[in-house]
This record gives structure tokens, C-alpha cells and sequence, in this order.
């Protein structure tokens, strides 16, 4: 697997011979709710003040970079992690897990389109390659 982390610029999917390429961190998309974040300070490389704007960003994101990337022969990606941690509050859920910062509707969506490309992908011939090589 050849391992890619990016946070804040355009990914430019270039398929590997001999290994599949993987998004292994990418998001860095803050949102702070303030009931549910140990410190004032947030930390993140592009801040929200609700969760409809950064659900709106990051379906947006997985729009215009993800889908295309896997169309282009990205076999996975990772969100960065899942809950906040102290001023990191760049994560779906807040420090404590109480509540989830997305809006699952708008998730939901762009997820279906995610999974759809990746089916695609992987039954045309061109990714067949790519997706299905046996490992040695």
C-alpha cells in the first residue's frame, strides 16, 4: 500500500504499479461545540461556527477530491480520527462522544456517492488491476 496524508491540499491520485494507493489521514475541518470541548482554543486548518457548514465543507471535499481520487485509482481513506482531543476538535465526534458534529443526512449522501464510485471503479476493467491484484 503506498500511504498518503493530506490535510489541506488537492489530492493528485497517481496509481501505484505494485501497490494500491491509500488516503490514510485527511480532515483537519474544525467545528467547536462549546458545551462539549475541554478548551476555548481551537485548532484545526479550516474552522466552523455550525455543523451545517462543516458537514457542508467536508461533502464538498469528499466531492470534489475523494470521488474523483478513487475514480482515478484511490483504494481507501481515513478520516483523521474520530472524537476530539483537547483543542483538536477537528474530528466527527466531541471529546466526550456525546454528540456527533456532522449532519448525518448530508454525511449520509455524500457517503452513498463515495461507495457508489468505488463500486464503479473497482468493476471496470481499467481498476480491476489495481483493485483486485492478488498479494503475493
Amino acid at each position: 500500500m503506498y500511504s498518503l496524508h493530506n490535510y489541506f491540499r488537492g489530492i493528485h491520485v497517481r496509481p501505484k504499479k505494485d501497490r494500491v494507493l491509500a488516503l490514510t489521514e485527511f480532515g483537519g475541518y474544525s467545528y467547536r461545540d462549546p458545551e462539549h470541548s475541554m478548551f476555548g482554543k481551537v485548532y484545526g486548518y479550516k474552522k466552523f461556527d455550525v455543523p451545517e457548514k462543516l458537514s457542508e465543507a467536508l461533502a464538498r471535499y469528499w466531492r470534489r477530491q475523494l470521488i474523483p481520487g478513487v475514480k482515478n485509482g484511490m483504494g481507501a481513506s481515513v478520516y483523521t480520527q474520530v472524537s476530539d482531543v483537547e483543542e483538536e476538535v477537528n474530528r466527527l465526534l466531541t471529546y466526550d462522544r456525546a454528540e456527533v458534529k456532522v449532519i448525518a443526512g448530508i454525511m449520509g449522501e455524500v457517503n452513498r456517492e463515495y461507495r457508489e464510485a468505488f463500486e464503479k471503479a473497482v468493476s471496470s476493467n481499467k481498476a480491476a488491476e489495481t483493485f483486485r491484484k492478488p498479494l503475493d
